[in-house]
């Protein structure tokens, strides 16, 4: 048969069959797409309706929340820290503003505030006890608007809307006698989202994200919604509680929301009084080494996008290096031991010490195992150090997880120095702070140098203010162990003097510490 009968063939059976060029095939994409469709515009009328959802111009809450502290209790092996949180705060989604204030307070500290603002253009954190006021960067004011965006459900859901042809059905499973479907989308960022609605009512019951957590590698984190209540027209739920892994990391529940009081403008302005620090969450500064004695260099305050800044500090011995502190991750202990070699080339990272396990601060020891470094610690730091050495970390490999390495420990219970004809260092266990039971200060009596973590915060900027129970725990073990400081080195902020330690512990007891 020739190709022209072919043709004329296959035309004359559609001419015949009209049906027949609506029976093209569908892929599993497009049903994908359609069926989780169907399922959020449910949800989508079962929260109160795109109609509703759209009339809200502004939210004024408050809740009260329990924050179980994985990685920053008393020891390792402790139940995690039940750190509490008050706050309140406006979303003005008319004029793409955000406030709030919260108030907490973390292990062995006295209360602590601070405010976020955002803007369409700006934003700021104030440390409320400093009184300091840091602008956001760009990178900063991206994340909190996302942070802000998934605060309430509704607003989850609208997001999922207009990110249409991103969105995919997973599947159904069962969630105790209920059933869920589950769908995902991706977001504005790139990150991915599932979303759980109850089969039988249609509303949200949770949302889902996966990533790569420095204790746990690949983390599946869940924030699961319940008592709904109805608020202008609108389902939202007064208790949200977020697990990663199964584990509860928050527990938040509602006091009150209210839509539509349009907001005072005054909620939205910079604080006239407040002390200007640098910017935070922007451009990734480079790391900066300050000499502050002969071979001795503070690594300078390394910003988080928060009002928390991280420091460390080394000392080149003749043969080799001793560092203090491996904060945050492997990303900054990748630039602080290049800065190391740069500064003091020739020369191994022989040993490292974290001040204590609580993970800010020994989030970036992987990076030093990786380099062949001995961590040196306090025997009660010795199984978690081995925990953190084995994690896998499939989604976001460090340097540990693409060159493995042996993990090398040396313990000590109370004291250890390290010494050559140059230099001593001295290593005390502060055992049972108010902050964690094993904390190592590193003394440094020829320069009368001391490095510690969160027993004395010094603000980059702003007022000390009186001394919280872990500064006054401080004062009295430097005068139990008859150490004569001149500069104290923090894990945070900035490096401060005894002048400012006395001033800030006299405050608070109102009795002199003048030596």
């Amino acid at each position: 048969m020739s190709r022209t009968a072919i043709v004329l063939g296959v035309l004359l059976l559609v001419r015949e069959n009209p049906h027949l060029l609506a029976q093209r095939p569908t892929s599993l994409t497009a049903s994908s797409s359609t069926h989780a469709r169907a399922i959020l515009d449910r949800g989508i009328t079962a929260m109160g309706g795109m109609n509703v959802i759209q009339s809200v111009d502004d939210i004024h809450f408050s809740f009260s929340a329990t924050i179980p502290e994985i990685g920053q209790s008393a020891s390792p092996d402790a139940s995690a820290y039940l750190r509490p949180l008050e706050s309140e705060g406006i979303f003005d989604l008319a004029n793409n503003r955000f406030y709030q204030v919260r108030e907490t307070h973390y292990l062995g500290s006295g209360k602590r505030g601070s405010a976020v603002v955002t803007t369409p253009t700006a934003g700021f954190t104030v440390d409320l006890r400093a009184n300091a006021l840091y602008p956001f960067g760009a990178t900063a004011l991206a994340t909190s608007k996302r942070t802000n965006q998934r605060t309430f459900p509704f607003l989850q859901l609208q997001a999922a809307a207009s990110r249409g042809s991103t969105l995919r059905w997973l599947g159904r499973r069962a969630q105790g006698h209920d059933r869920e479907d589950a769908i995902t989308f991706s977001e504005s960022d790139g990150s991915q989202t599932t979303l759980y609605f109850d089969t039988a009512t249609g509303m949200l019951t949770a949302f889902e994200g996966l990533s790569d957590t420095f204790l746990d590698g690949s983390t599946t984190t869940e924030t699961r919604f319940s008592d709904y209540r109805r608020v202008n027209g609108l389902q939202v739920p007064f208790h949200a509680v977020t697990r990663a892994n199964g584990v509860v990391r928050a527990d938040v529940r509602y006091h009150d929301i209210r839509f539509n009081e349009h907001p005072d403008a005054r909620h939205f302005e910079r604080p006239a009084d407040a002390t200007l620090g640098p910017e935070v969450g922007g451009a990734r500064r480079p790391i900066t080494i300050t000499p502050i004695a002969k071979d001795v260099y503070y690594v300078d305050a390394v910003e988080t996008g928060s009002i928390f800044f991280y420091s460390s500090m080394f000392v080149a011995f003749k043969d080799y290096v001793l560092v203090i502190e491996a904060p945050l991750n492997d990303g900054v202990s990748q630039a602080i031991i290049a800065k190391i070699k740069e500064t003091v080339p020739g020369k191994p990272i022989r040993y490292l010490v974290p001040t204590h396990y609580h993970i800010d601060h020994s989030g970036g020891i992987r990076g030093y195992v990786a380099e062949g470094s001995t961590i040196v610690t306090p025997r009660g730091n010795l199984a978690f150090l081995q925990r953190l050495a084995a994690i896998a970390h499939p989604l976001s490999p460090d340097r540990l997880s693409l060159q493995p390495r042996g993990l090398s420990t040396e313990v000590f219970d109370t004291k250890r120095v390290f010494s050559d004809s140059d230099h001593v260092v001295e290593l005390y266990n502060l055992r049972n702070s108010p902050h964690a039971d094993d904390m190592v200060l590193a003394y440094l009596p020829r320069e009368r140098i001391v490095f510690v973590s969160d027993l004395f915060l010094v603000s980059l900027v702003g007022r000390l203010g009186p001394a919280e129970p872990l500064t006054l725990f401080f004062d009295q073990k430097l005068r139990e162990l008859n150490l004569h400081v001149e500069t104290i080195v923090g894990g945070h902020g900035r490096m401060g003097t005894m002048d400012e330690l006395r001033r800030s512990v006299s405050e608070a007891t109102g009795v002199s510490t003048a030596p």
